[in-house]
């Protein structure tokens, strides 16, 4: 990632690198001036997600069945479209000004899991996001 990405993590559990091994809150910007830390709790699985998902050893649904995604989708169903951007979009330009972007930041959605996992949350985020007119263009690091 470069300077001019902004990174919010949309997972249960964050990697420790993500918090420079501190508490979820913690933010800081690495060695190459990438700002890490930033959440967007409105795409981490919520309640309607809990204890649904086994893990891939002990998962017998496919992802087109599997009760994680399907109640996952729901949740980001729900969410205002409009109110969410609006909210990213004062995150993304307030941390333009502090740290002095020259042009527009990306906006990217951290999903930590394998890009090769079927019953990631990433393949729910994508298809959401596309459905509501947004591009979507897979970085994988």
């Amino acid at each position: 990632m470069t300077p001019n990405c902004i990174c919010f993590s949309t997972a249960l559990s964050d990697p420790h690198w993500f918090h420079n091994d501190m508490n979820k809150f913690h933010t800081f910007v690495d060695s190459n001036g990438v700002l890490n830390g930033l959440r967007c709790p409105p795409l981490v699985p919520g309640p309607r997600c809990y204890n649904l998902c086994s893990g891939p050893n002990g998962c017998a649904q496919q992802p087109s069945s599997c009760d994680f995604l399907l109640n996952y989708r729901k949740q980001l169903d729900s969410i205002n479209l409009i109110w969410l951007f609006e909210k990213l979009n004062q995150r993304v330009e307030h941390t333009r000004t502090m740290l002095n972007f020259k042009a527009r930041p990306h906006v990217i959605f951290l999903v930590h899991e394998a890009p090769d996992n079927p019953c990631s949350e990433r393949w729910v985020i994508q298809s959401w996001l596309r459905d509501n007119g947004i591009e979507v263009v897979e970085w994988i690091e």
